[in-house]
């Protein structure tokens, strides 16, 4: 029966929404079928089933709006009690609660939507036989029973290392310094100097400095890791190539260049024993030689160092298509050299080609391709060609 009562009212509900109220005939329609379905209310259906059967046969004869609405609810009644069956009103959020709720229930949902400060209020209304509302406690987070897993040796200096490192890699070079530098004490204390992981703290506390601008602490630091790494490893280790990579790096910035020459050439010589001539690390620090020997005014040593990167690029390439805009600054490189030399056939033969690639990876008006294709055209104009010279400055302006 309340299943049958929640249905009249939503659909009265629905069709007084669709109901034009300027229509007085809909309007006196729909307010006469709520007073029936409030009437229904109120009977407690004690007439017995056969004499309400033929009492919708009558009205079913008129034929009226009113009198149809009134016969499909004695109908629905009708069938609700010859079923005999428990009707419950359907569970809706937005309606009302649960039918069957316990006081806990009831009040977990309170306790969920009031603050203590209502709590309290709602504490002083409550009957003798209600307990008192509760506010639910905070949940805090328990030990297991069993014991935990022991870390291995070098897991906590492991996780401690990670997490400066990141610190590192965000940029937040201040504070990682601060952690790698309370790690190494820790680190000299448990392991003594010369370990791996003392190694790697000192080598990220002098990339540390290198970042900062502090060149010479980056310089000790990492002097000091080139000693660890020869101890642990030997003098033509990877970790000691890495270090005097470094090196040479911040002593170029303190412009010392013969000593950066000559970590490069440390660097290098390793590298070559450890990865092989076609590397990539190997081109870079060839690249490096050849731009320190550039600025020396070595200009052959510099084309010497720029080919054999040219050669490692192009091998390289073979592989990883990526690789030829590496051969093309390589290139550049070579065909500055031939225009510092004043041999501009040669340069044009490296820019054009430079130029090539650029354009196949860039596009035309990439700053690399305009930069290349503005020395090729003053290539041209010192030999006197002057019709190329225009031709490579219709490509520039376009």
């Amino acid at each position: 029966m309340q299943k049958l009562m929640y249905q009249s009212e939503n659909a009265m509900t629905t069709y007084s929404r669709l109901v034009d109220r300027s229509n007085p005939q809909s309007y006196k329609m729909i307010s006469t079928s709520v007073t029936l379905v409030n009437d229904v209310k109120e009977q407690n259906l004690e007439t017995p089933l056969p004499e309400r059967k033929k009492k919708n046969d009558k009205l079913r004869k008129k034929q009226s709006p009113v009198s149809t609405m009134n016969i499909h609810l004695e109908e629905m009644k009708i069938s609700l009690d010859d079923e005999n069956e428990d009707c419950h009103r359907p569970y809706s959020d937005f309606v009302q609660k649960p039918a069957q709720s316990s006081f806990s229930a009831e009040n977990h949902h309170i306790c969920h939507c009031k603050s203590y400060e209502e709590l309290e209020i709602l504490n002083k209304d409550t009957s003798p036989e209600k307990p008192p509302l509760r506010p639910k406690p905070n949940c805090f987070l328990q030990r297991s029973n069993t014991e935990p897993l022991p870390l291995k040796a070098g897991q906590g200096e492991e996780a401690m290392l990670n997490f400066a490192e990141e610190f590192f890699f965000k940029g937040d070079i201040k504070t990682a310094f601060a952690l790698f530098d309370s790690l190494l004490k820790e680190l000299e204390k448990k392991y003594g100097r010369c370990h791996r992981q003392v190694l790697h703290c000192v080598h990220k506390m002098g990339e540390a400095c290198l970042i900062s601008g502090q060149m010479l602490k980056a310089v000790s630091y990492f002097e000091e890791a080139i000693y660890i790494s020869a101890h642990l490893f030997g003098p033509l280790h990877l970790d000691t190539a890495n270090s005097m990579e470094k090196v040479a790096i911040a002593k170029l910035h303190l412009k010392d260049v013969e000593g950066s020459h000559d970590a490069y050439c440390r660097a290098l010589q390793i590298k070559r024993n450890c990865l092989g001539l076609y590397h990539e690390e190997v081109a870079h620090i060839q690249t490096q030689l050849a731009c320190i020997y550039f600025h020396q005014g070595e200009l052959l040593s510099s084309q010497a160092s720029f080919e054999e990167a040219l050669d490692i690029y192009r091998d390289l390439s073979l592989q990883d298509s990526s690789w030829f805009l590496k051969a093309a600054e390589a290139l550049c490189s070579l065909g500055s050299l031939k225009l510092a030399g004043k041999q501009y056939s040669k340069a044009i033969k490296y820019f054009r080609e430079a130029s090539m690639t650029q354009k196949r990876f860039f596009g035309i008006y990439h700053p690399s391709l305009i930069f290349t294709l503005d020395n090729l055209g003053y290539c041209h104009a010192k030999r006197k060609d002057f019709n190329l010279a225009s031709e490579v400055c219709l490509i520039l302006t376009w």
